[in-house]
């Protein structure tokens, strides 16, 4: 099911989905009433699901801002998220998760106040406004960049985010998408690297309470199948090393030091999340150690300590971060 009458719009919301038919209902709802304000972008929902749930929430949104691609239930995800990315009509375009809904009306507005600008990457201040002042500075909300290592070095980790970036549709169209996915296939990691090869400038950050969390949003798979490890040390090496006849080794360095050190994936809270969900444990350390040394967040020493811990000493220690930090009540109230 798709449609015909589909309209170019200042902005294109892309939403590759599987199986989430609750995030989807709810972001719906959500863009049908920015629609009913007359606002200037659109809606593109590429669906992989195993069941008809999410086709039928779709046919009640179809028009000529809102279409819906229904591909087989094992379409690879790369495959899924470049061919509707190199499908998109918008002006820009915003490659979308489906457990997020954007502010159309914030990223319009960051649009015209950067018109020109290639690729913008947004940082959601809605939850942790204060963990940008480290890039931003505690006054700042905006950073443009003319050179291209400073920004993927900034950068490089939160545009791997689905909902994380805006892009001019001449970056997109630009985009060999053969080439990607012979290259960077099953790496994990294709949208980011796709934006790493192709991206000429000019860059901006800009900080922003830009995204709603959607209903139904769940535990990321790559966490319920015990493959964080894997994912985020072997494989973003793997993606990155890619680039070792282009890219300055020191900047693809930093790129994965900042990756483990503002994913947080890999700073003692972060290790101590993924030894109380299973991710994480002696036996893991030793198989990604070469990878793990690389993608540097903490010491070799914390690491292993806190391979050794107990689970339940984690989860302790996890429950009472959250309960001084007031998470739980933050993630309850976005």
């Amino acid at each position: 099911m798709s449609n015909s009458n589909f309209k170019t719009a200042e902005l294109e919301i892309v939403v590759p989905t599987y199986n989430r038919p609750v995030c989807i209902s709810d972001m719906m709802e959500k863009y049908a009433e920015y629609l009913s304000r007359g606002l200037d972008f659109s809606v593109s929902v590429w669906d992989s699901s195993t069941d008809d749930e999410t086709e039928k929430i779709m046919r009640g949104y179809i028009s000529e801002r809102v279409r819906y691609i229904r591909k087989p239930s094992d379409t690879d995800v790369d495959e899924k998220t470049m061919v509707a990315m190199k499908n998109a009509v918008g002006e820009y375009v915003c490659l979308c998760g489906d457990g997020m809904t954007i502010k159309i009306d914030r990223v319009a507005d960051i649009i015209r106040n950067n018109r020109g600008t290639e690729l913008i990457t947004l940082y959601d201040t809605s939850m942790y406004g204060k963990q940008w002042n480290k890039l931003f500075g505690k006054n700042k909300s905006q950073i443009s960049y003319d050179n291209k290592e400073q920004y993927f070095i900034d950068n490089f980790w939160l545009n791997i985010l689905y909902g994380a970036t805006v892009c001019r549709r001449e970056l997109i169209e630009s985009i060999d998408i053969g080439f990607i996915l012979e290259t960077f296939k099953g790496t994990n990691f294709i949208y980011p690297s796709t934006l790493l090869m192709y991206a000429n400038g000019p860059y901006v950050a800009v900080k922003s309470d830009y995204a709603i969390r959607n209903k139904g949003k769940a535990t990321s798979g790559w966490m319920e199948k015990k493959q964080a490890m894997q994912i985020w040390t072997h494989n973003i090496c793997v993606a990155l090393d890619k680039f070792s006849n282009s890219i300055a080794p020191d900047v693809l360095c930093a790129i994965l030091h900042n990756i483990g050190k503002y994913t947080t994936f890999f700073v003692p809270r972060g290790l101590i999340l993924f030894r109380e969900t299973d991710n994480f444990n002696l036996k893991l350390l030793k198989k990604y150690k070469p990878y793990f040394k690389r993608v540097k967040a903490c010491s070799m020493f914390t690491a292993y300590l806190i391979a050794l811990m107990p689970k339940w000493l984690c989860k302790s220690i996890h429950k009472t971060y959250r309960k001084l930090k007031g998470l739980d009540k933050k993630e309850k109230d976005a």
